[in-house]
């Protein structure tokens, strides 16, 4: 039937405006993301990011195999393109930046008073880390801590009765050690207490992080 026909019914709005394979599954990605940077931003859960991208290029995978061959799929490999780039990031940042690709996003605070509360580990993947050990009664020996953000801050304040030893390592930034500063990129910076391979309680802390800040004090 001819486009002059009189008699052609209508095209509704309906019509016109039905969305594409592409919009339905960014508005998909979209909301998968947002739900899951709600989750950290709130510290319900912590969001294991590499598998989120991989879940996000499975349904951009799935969206592009549904979809007709007649149907323009531009958008969606595009989308899948940048997926699995960030994915490869993602899985080789540890390589490449000097924090570990690990832990939430937002504010942690750290205030443990014992040596049982004592974590070997803290870290963070985008926000501000603060970890304050001045309440814990170090045992005797050396106790190793390591404190990471991959994106952001990381303060760490350490007891006065007890002798540090600090490994720092930043991709870019600034790092600050007991009021030292250094800046710039690659910036490696170390500080040792006198004496303490004697000492009888010894705090072993290894600081990294990809871009942002790191101090001890």
């Amino acid at each position: 039937m001819s486009d002059d026909d009189p008699f052609a019914a209508p095209r509704t709005g309906q019509e016109r405006s039905r969305p594409s394979p592409t919009q339905i599954t960014l508005g998909a990605v979209l909301i998968l993301i947002g739900g899951a940077w709600l989750l950290a931003v709130l510290d319900v859960a912590e969001v294991p990011w590499r598998g989120l991208l991989a879940a996000v290029l499975i349904v951009v995978g799935l969206a592009v195999a549904a979809t007709s061959t007649g149907e323009r799929q531009g958008g969606l490999v595009a989308i899948g393109v940048i997926i699995t780039v960030l994915l490869a990031l993602a899985s080789t940042a540890e390589g490449v930046l000097d924090a570990p690709f690990a832990g939430g996003i937002g504010g942690r605070d750290y205030r443990p008073h014992t040596v049982t509360d004592l974590q070997s580990e803290y870290r963070l993947l985008i926000g501000d880390l603060d970890v304050d050990l001045r309440s814990v009664a170090f045992p005797e020996g050396e106790t190793g801590v390591e404190v990471s953000v991959m994106i952001g801050q990381a303060v760490v304040h350490v007891p006065d009765d007890v002798t540090v030893t600090v490994n720092a390592s930043l991709t870019g930034g600034e790092v600050v050690l007991f009021g030292e500063l250094q800046n710039g990129f690659a910036v490696e910076a170390t500080h040792t207490d006198t004496g303490y391979a004697a000492a009888t309680r010894r705090l072993r802390l290894d600081v990294t992080g990809g871009f942002g800040r790191l101090e001890v004090e």
